[in-house]
């Protein structure tokens, strides 16, 4: 899927258009969802040529640096992450092709901010609720049950919680995440978090 997006990608002369930006977002998005790194290397090589441009408009901007984030957060790569965490702040309870809050948990878990990771992920699924992108909502449901499976496993290197404020344990709320997040993903045919999802569980029965 990605070298025919690329070869039409760069046929523009331009690099700090929207269509430009666009094509690096969804080569991030793309890989996130179907686990094709490839994607990752398209991303960040055209989100940083955008960034490098002399004249770059704001959503150009912001649509290269949600790619440069999805990137950070694939690859564990604790440095990008930081960078676009602080770029990436006045996206909290806002959507621009991604859930701002729901991008911010991901990165704020990839530095170890897991408190922070939480909160982010609460209010993504709040804002999911809230509007009906059911998609995304499934997607907010199962990453905020790995960040609290994370933050649950004693090797983690976020702090470790045995309980919720609301009294049960991270586990427990997690499982019940997952299982929001499956009732939307099996109606939609939202196979790869499908899966995703169910080999997470896997490994919780192991």
């Amino acid at each position: 899927m990605f070298d025919p997006l690329r070869e039409l990608a760069y046929g523009w002369n331009e690099r700090a258009t929207v269509e430009f930006a666009y094509y690096a977002f969804l080569s991030a998005i793309v890989s996130r969802i179907s686990g094709d790194r490839k994607g990752l290397e398209d991303a960040s090589d055209a989100a940083n040529e955008i960034l490098e441009s002399e004249s770059v408009t704001p959503l150009v901007e912001w649509l290269a640096r949600v790619a440069l984030a999805i990137v950070a957060v694939e690859r564990s790569d604790p440095q990008l992450a930081a960078q676009q965490y602080q770029r990436l702040l006045p996206m909290s309870g806002k959507w621009l092709f991604f859930g701002g809050d729901r991008l911010l948990g991901l990165l704020a878990g990839t530095l170890g901010r897991t408190e922070e990771a939480v909160r982010h992920h609460e209010d993504a699924v709040k804002f999911g609720r809230d509007l009906g992108y059911r998609v995304d909502l499934a997607w907010s449901y199962a990453e905020y049950a790995e960040t609290l499976l994370d933050r649950d496993d004693p090797h983690s290197t976020g702090s470790v919680h045995a309980s919720s404020a609301s009294g049960i344990s991270d586990r427990e709320k997690a499982i019940e995440l997952q299982g929001e997040a499956l009732a939307i993903t099996q109606e939609l045919g939202m196979r790869p978090l499908t899966e995703r999802i169910l080999a997470r569980r896997e490994i919780l029965r192991a």
